[in-house]
């Protein structure tokens, strides 16, 4: 529609132009994003800050692989549920060391510690070599590079393969991005997922707030269309924007079917 000689639209009248031009379910994930967007940028500016006062530089998780809850106070949530990483009984020396690969008896692929740069590229060797005997692969991880969690959740989903994370076993931080790319996903009971924001271990050279702003959104981005291409209610990210690296926000298991990111059953139905 073009408009008349004189005419000033505001820009609520723009805005509501367009919606009229776009269907509904393309005008809710615009705004979905744009929510996203927003809760980064606000992110990033005060990452920059706490970088400029504190020249803080957050512990890597290596360094401390199971971190405290985020307080919650949702009285509709068992207090059993609100901690749950007094669960975990894999040894954090174990979680703290770079990811490390094994075949496992009933064709289990079990990746166990930190994703590592190159943790990607070293799934794709291990599925080159023995793809026709992997059944399911066991998660246990505290998380790390997020572009290499994204391949290996990639990776996974291309072959078809189910993701599990064991009782006692730890799925943290980035670790969700991998179990999101298993065609079929299981949680034991006695699992324990959790997820916080994305972060970057930096140096002395602190980056501006507009190259901070501009990795986050970028990456944020990146990881909800990830999760809508996996099946994963992209809204499971909202928790993690919310959470300091400090912390985890350790999802329930309704949380987690209502996500999506769970299907009913336990991790030993699928060996």
């Amino acid at each position: 529609m073009s408009l008349e000689a004189g005419e000033h639209l505001t820009l609520g009248q723009r805005l509501d132009r367009l919606a009229r031009r776009i269907d509904d379910g393309a005008v809710l994930r615009a705004a979905f994003y744009l929510m996203l967007i927003a809760t980064v940028s606000v992110i990033g500016v005060d990452y920059y800050q706490r970088q400029q006062m504190e020249r803080f530089v957050p512990q890597s998780p290596a360094a401390r692989p199971i971190l405290p809850a985020a307080p919650r106070f949702d009285p509709a949530v068992p207090n059993e549920q609100r901690e749950p990483q007094s669960e975990v009984t894999t040894d954090p020396d174990l979680l703290a060391a770079p990811m490390a690969f094994e075949l496992l008896p009933d064709g289990v692929l079990l990746l166990q510690g930190t994703i590592q740069p190159d943790s990607g590229d070293q799934l794709l060797a291990e599925l080159g070599q023995h793809a026709e005997y992997i059944k399911r692969i066991e998660l246990d991880s505290p998380g790390g590079v997020v572009e290499a969690a994204l391949m290996m959740g990639r990776l996974i989903r291309e072959g078809e393969f189910p993701t599990s994370v064991g009782a006692g076993h730890f799925c943290a931080s980035s670790c969700p991005l991998v179990l999101a790319g298993g065609a079929v996903r299981t949680l034991d009971p006695k699992s324990v997922i959790g997820v916080h924001q994305i972060y970057a271990v930096i140096d002395e050279d602190v980056r501006s707030p507009a190259e901070a702003m501009s990795d986050a959104q970028a990456t944020t981005a990146e990881i909800g269309r990830y999760l809508d291409d996996m099946g994963i209610d992209p809204k499971l990210w909202f928790h993690a924007l919310e959470t300091p690296p400090s912390e985890l926000y350790y999802l329930t298991p309704e949380e987690m079917a209502s996500f999506g990111l769970s299907f009913a059953g336990s991790a030993e139905s699928q060996s």
